[in-house]
């Protein structure tokens, strides 16, 4: 709260009670409680709300209507932040990160550099918050410090003279859907090696994490889990047409494969 009033927040704190030996079920409906009430004041005042967790570790923005930002949509911020107004060119992003997040850093001049989602901590780098030649990492800085993350969100909207709300509106929409396959460790390195093999000579194919294919305007990346036995597919495109169907057709492929394997 302290940090907030410095930079000339009017606060209305609510101090959440965490129960030492409390059950997960009882954290998930204590935590739905509150993103409730939370929603129910941002209509009610028109006013930013923010649920921050017990250590500062993660952070929930509702806007003044009530809606709550999601990661694309705070990654989308923060790139119009630094490609605008602190002259970055290179946004780097996770491979599961929403096309539309290129489609911004394209308007500005500036471009995306997809990289692993295992990435926790960029090589030769001091601090992810400076400038330096490497571009920024809006994802990891809201996991590294979700409060900074948000202190220069409200800059960005003094500094646009708009309302969360408003500038909620404005960004482009993400179409990502996901669905996960069940399969063994065997079959997932099986399943990789067939995909990098066997993809259409017309398609484009990223291996950064798992295989991300690219076409006709349309994605489809399939990612192993690193601990459970499932594989995740994630697919886009503006098109939701295509998006099923580049879906669709992975899917089946990987069912295919495992049924004949």
């Amino acid at each position: 709260p302290d940090l907030l009033a410095s930079f000339g927040c009017q606060l209305t704190v609510f101090r959440g009670q965490e129960k030492e030996f409390a059950s997960m079920e009882d954290v998930k409906n204590e935590t739905r409680k509150t993103i409730d009430n939370i929603i129910s004041m941002t209509k009610s005042n028109k006013e930013i709300g923010v649920i921050i967790g017990p250590h500062g570790e993660y952070i929930t923005i509702v806007d003044e209507m009530g809606n709550i930002l999601s990661n694309d949509d705070i990654s989308a911020i923060l790139c119009i932040s630094y490609l605008k107004f602190k002259n970055e060119k290179i946004i780097n992003i996770p491979v599961t990160s929403s096309m539309i997040l290129d489609e911004i850093a394209y308007s500005y001049g500036g471009k995306v550099i997809r990289i692993s989602s295992k990435i926790r901590s960029p090589e030769n780098i001091d601090d992810i918050f400076l400038n330096n030649t490497a571009g920024r990492y809006p994802y990891l800085e809201k996991d590294y410090d979700p409060m900074i993350t948000f202190l220069i969100i409200l800059e960005f909207l003094a500094l646009e003279n708009i309302t969360l709300y408003e500038l909620k509106k404005k960004l482009p929409k993400s179409d990502i859907v996901r669905i996960s396959i069940p399969c063994t460790v065997d079959e997932k390195a099986a399943i990789m090696r067939y995909l990098t093999i066997n993809t259409d000579t017309s398609s484009k194919v990223e291996m950064i994490d798992g295989v991300r294919i690219i076409k006709d305007k349309a994605w489809v990346l399939i990612l192993p889990d690193a601990s459970q036995p499932l594989l995740h597919l994630y697919a886009e495109s503006k098109d939701i047409k295509l998006r099923d169907q580049i879906l669709e057709e992975y899917s089946l492929k990987i069912k295919k494969f495992k049924i004949s394997s």
